[in-house]
Parts: C-alpha cells; structure tokens; sequence
C-alpha cells in the first residue's frame, strides 16, 4: 500500500470517531524513526493546548528515573529517605519505597481531591496531599498490590522537587522539555492566553474556564500530540534515559500478592498502564500505553521501543475511548508498514470456583452488589441504601460463565461474569470482547465478596439513617462531588462488622471505619477512611461532612459568610432570582446528591423540581442574594 492511500486510511478512522462522538476537538500525531508520519486536527491547531492528564505521570516517572541515574536516589530506599516531612500514622509505612509510588503499590489511599481540580492555581496541594497522608492510615500494605493511586505520583512529584531543590516545573522544563524542543507543553501555573487552549464543555450552559489540575505530576500538564510523540522520540533514542534505565521503565513491576492479578488488564510499569497488551502482542510488539481523562478532556499514548514507533491522541470530549481510537490508528498504519504476522497470545480466562461460593455480597470503590440464586438463574442487585434494587437477569453459559439475558452486562456489550477464588477470596472478574479483535478478551478485576458477619452492637450504628453533607469542598474546585457530596451511612443484614457508604468499610473501632478491598486495576482505587468525630460529624478521606437533621430553610435574603465551608440548606420554595457577588457559588443537589445547578456554569437559575439542598460558599468579599417566588 502507498503512503498516501494508508494516510487516507489513518483519515478515515478519525473522521468517524470524530462524527460518531461529535468530538468538540481532538488531535493525533504519529512518529516513526524519529519523524512525523502523520498528524489529524479537528476543532484545534498544531499547537493548541490539552490537558492530559496522566499522561504528566510518564514525565513524573522520567524525572524521578533521572534522579535515579545522578545518584541523588534510590528506587528500593524509603520514601521517608527523601520526604522529611512524611509521617504516615501506619507501622507499615516504612516499607514504602520509591519504586513503589511509580508502579501503584503504594497502599495509599489515593483520594486528596480537595483543591486539586480546580478553576484557579492551589499552590498549596503538594502540602495538603503530604499532609493528608500524615492523617490517615494505609489501605493496604506497600509492595503488595498494585491499585491505581493518584497520590503516589503526587508524593513523586514532592520527592523530586524535595531532591532537585526546584520546583517540579523547573526540573521538568529543564530535564525534558528544552532537550526534546517540546515548545507547546506547559503547567497549570498561570492564565493560558485565550486561543492557545481549549475550553471544554461543563454540561451546564457555560463551558469550563482553564483547567488548572493543581496535582500536576499526577495529571497536570497541558500538551499537544505532537509534542507527546516527540518526548518519547528522544526517549527512545536514549536522550532522556540510558536504555538499561528506559528497559526497568518498561518492565511490568504490578505487585500481586492477592493473587488475582493473572486476570487484569492492569500491566503496569513505571509510570505506564499497560506494557504487555495483548492486541499488540499477538504481532511480536511490545506496547507501552499510558492514558489520561480529566474534566472534559480524555488522551492516550503508544511507545514501541523496538520500532521506534509512537501515537499519541488529544481529545477534547466526554465520548469515545482514545485508548480505542489510538490502538486502532497504530495497528492500521504498522500493518500497511511492516510484516506483522499473527500469533495466538496467552489471554487465559479465570477459572471458575466451586458454585456454592457464588452467592454473597460483592463490593468495588463506587458500589455494592448482591448476586443470589432464583431457582434456575441468578439475580444481580444493587445496593441503594440499605435497598436492593433488582439490576440484572443472568444464567450460566456452557463456560461456567455468568451472563445477561439483554446481552449486556455491568453497560458492557457481550459481556461475562466470571466468580473465581484467589488467596481465600471470591472476586468477580469481568470479560468483553475487545472491540479491535474480538478473538482477544478483555479482563477486569470487578468486586471482591464481603465476608458474612452477625450484626454487631457499636456506636457506628447510630449512624444509620442519617445523611451528612460535604462542607468543606473548596470554592473553586472545578467540579463539586467528585467526592460524594452526599453519604448516607448505612449496614447490611448477615455483614455486622462492615458500614456501607457507596462502598463498603471494615469497622476497624470505635474511631475508624477502613478500607478493606484489594485487588488491583481501577475498581479498589481512591477509598479513604472514614473517621468517628461524634455522631453530627464525619471525616471521610480529606472531607468534613456534617449531619442534615437539622439543616435550616433557605429564606430570602443576602447571606454573607467567612469561614470559606459550604453553607447548607434545605429547600422549600422555588427560586424567584438568584445573585452571586464576588467570588461566590451556589450549588442545588437533588435527594441522592447529584448536581442540578451550579452558578458559576448556569446563566441565571431556573424552578427545579427535583432540588433538595442548596449548599453556599464564598471568600470574605463576597455575597449571595436570594429571592424566592411567593
């Protein structure tokens, strides 16, 4: 095939994933041997600026890798070695090695939100983040399971501006950014001058103003595809790494002492997602993948080290998967520029465990399920409070797989269950066809069954059937409830032992509900602790939440407060205007806690129904004017 009929090829896939996700904006490099083989724009220049997310966690890991190389650190020291100032209230804590923050082993509890997703620069976060993990345990042992962990990353970038003695942008800038010319990569420091980023869509009537992700080792940078491709370019020909160090980098390091990682997709290196993926591996390729999603934006990156070869792809959507679009984009122009031959590849599917373990009750970071047996099929439900709420209709294939009478399953299209036994534990482990080559099975770890208990008697229990309110989220957070802004405590029959908020935690004492999953991947990731202040008042991870008993009534009038929490109050009567001077913001939720309305978003307020609590938050110069009808 010629080169212009394989770059029609290339244009093809991106025109329709860019008309069936209405893509607002994307862009797509790829490098070959050192050279730009093709570039894809729609919605945006050659140098237009996207956030990317985690793809800031590989430029994380190079850095620290480079330290590495100076003699300044160690990959198997303790964190504690170069972090002073870290004092984990955990006697496990001194086995955090550095490695370990790179490869998602940590153990931390990996949600220190609070100002870390914001509309303006928190110069504070690193602080906070440290400061969060001098708080609160461990979930779970260093070294033993490799759960996705944001804050690793952000303690990495503490490490290296610790180490260095620069600011984590300076290093970056110096140690990558001007060796690889990469001229239109930048950090959420400053305002961006309009046109040179975008803007992405909120969902409201406003789209979101500069994103500033204030935890920028773990997903804060602003890029272009071209700029990615180039870093890895001279990643790959040695001018950032030597290839010993470059060879670890690529390595799968995820730790598995549950026992179960054989059957997820989660290969993580240092810094990488996936370094042994099987749709590349099937052609003798070794594949180092890395992705990143934040409010609106959402990019991913190839690396084959052999082939010289790199892709990278920058949306600007909350459709579509650039994983998918990305993986299609490599294979279509490697097939059409060298023999790739076909190869049957170890995908092994778990094996099933004895039947009479199936039954129980499951748990991910974002919900609980029940699975029990109704005469010749089973049933899967969801736990909404306390209540099961009928989900799921399924019966065993010929496989001793679990599947869906709709044909879909957990939103997964020609989807399995399959229940398996590791270590003493049952997990749910889900199984699709990949949609690039269906042959090929995609595996994620999806619950870990809960261990049947009788009820205990314990203070905790005086929590059940109250709700509590987030009051501390900070004013400029991009989005409110990226942590639950509202929780309703609550136990399960047969489970004494385990308080259930959107997911389960172990009663550790009187003071401490912990978390309790272990697996590795996605599903068991960001879960804090829960901390007993009194029975008006929570802390859950960095958040203070506040019992709604007695929330007072929204009135008319000018409210005015100092003290920089969020205000609540119920609501009653419906809004005849609503005025925010200053720096202030109102947010109305419905009874479950979602978002209906955000000031800074929405042009002016309108009668929603549906609303149940109003929250308010401003600094000192502030004010709201509330006028209500009637």
């Amino acid at each position: 095939m010629t080169a212009g009929v394989c770059m029609e090829k290339l244009d093809q896939i991106c025109k329709k994933f860019e008309e069936t996700y209405q893509v607002k904006a994307m862009a797509v490099s790829i490098h070959h041997h050192d050279r730009c083989v093709y570039t894809y724009h729609a919605g945006a220049k050659a140098d237009t600026l996207f956030s990317v997310g985690s793809i800031s966690k590989i430029m994380t890991t190079v850095a620290v890798l480079k330290l590495v190389e100076q003699g300044k650190v160690e990959l198997d020291a303790p964190v504690t070695r170069y972090l002073k100032e870290l004092h984990i209230p955990d006697e496990r804590a001194g086995k955090l090695c550095v490695s370990m923050l790179l490869d998602h082993s940590c153990g931390l509890a990996g949600n220190c939100y609070q100002g870390k997703y914001g509309n303006a620069v928190n110069r504070r976060h690193l602080q906070q983040c440290i400061a969060y993990a001098n708080q609160v345990r461990l979930k779970d042992t260093p070294g033993m399971c490799s759960t996705y962990c944001n804050d690793g990353f952000s303690l990495a970038e503490a490490l290296i501006e610790a180490v260095s003695g620069q600011t984590y942008a300076q290093f970056i800038t110096e140690e990558i950014l001007r060796p690889c010319e990469m001229k239109h990569t930048d950090f959420p420091l400053h305002s961006l001058q309009e046109g040179k980023f975008l803007h992405a869509d909120s969902g409201f009537d406003f789209d979101y103003p500069q994103e500033y992700v204030n935890g920028i080792g773990s997903g804060g940078i602003y890029s272009t595809a071209e700029d990615i491709c180039r870093f890895f370019d001279h990643l790959m020909q040695g001018n950032l790494l030597h290839p010993a160090t470059l060879a670890l980098m690529n390595t799968k390091h995820a730790a598995d002492h549950c026992g179960i990682s054989a059957y997820s997709d989660a290969r993580y290196g240092f810094g990488w997602d996936d370094v042994e993926n099987p749709l590349f591996c099937q052609y003798g390729l070794t594949a180092c993948e890395k992705s990143g999603g934040t409010f609106g934006f959402s990019s991913h990156s190839i690396l084959l080290l052999k082939e010289q070869f790199s892709c990278a792809v920058t949306l600007c959507t909350q459709k579509g998967s650039p994983t998918l679009l990305n993986e299609e984009l490599a294979l279509a122009y490697l097939s059409e520029t060298m023999p790739l031959v076909k190869r049957p590849v170890s995908n092994s599917l778990p094996k099933p465990c004895d039947m009479r373990k199936w039954e129980g009750v499951y748990a991910y970071n974002k919900g609980i399920l029940r699975l029990r047996k109704e005469m010749d099929h089973y049933v899967l439900e969801l736990d909404e409070n306390g209540t099961w709420v009928r989900a799921e209709k399924l019966h065993t294939d010929r496989s001793g797989a679990l599947v869906s009478e709709s044909g879909s399953l957990l939103r997964h299209h020609d989807a399995q269950l399959r229940l398996t036994a590791a270590d003493a534990h049952v997990y749910m482990v889900l199984v699709t066809p990949h949609p690039l080559d269906s042959a090929l099975k995609r595996r994620f770890v999806y619950a870990e069954q809960l261990i049947p208990g009788e009820a205990k008697k314990t203070k905790w229990q005086q929590l059940d059937g109250h709700l509590y309110l987030q009051d501390d989220e900070w004013l400029f957070q991009r989005k409110f409830a990226h942590q639950p802004l509202l929780i309703r405590p609550h136990h399960l029959e047969g489970y004494g032992g385990y308080l259930c908020l959107t997911h389960p935690l172990w009663e550790q004492n009187e003071r401490e509900a912990v978390n309790t999953l272990r697996f590795p991947g996605t599903n068991a990731a960001e879960i804090g602790n829960l901390l007993w202040i009194n029975e008006k008042e929570l802390q859950y991870g960095m958040y203070h939440y506040r019992c709604a008993d007695a929330l007072p009534l929204l009135e008319e009038g000018e409210y005015r407060f100092r003290d920089a929490k969020v205000h609540w109050y119920r609501i009653t009567a419906s809004f005849e205007q609503l005025t925010c001077y200053g720096n202030a913001r109102m947010i109305l939720l419905d009874e479950k806690g979602n978002v209906l309305f955000d000031s800074i978003y929405m042009n002016g307020i309108h009668d929603i129904e549906t609303a149940c609590y109003a929250g308010i938050i401003m600094d000192e110069k502030a004010m709201v004017k509330v006028q209500l009808q009637g």
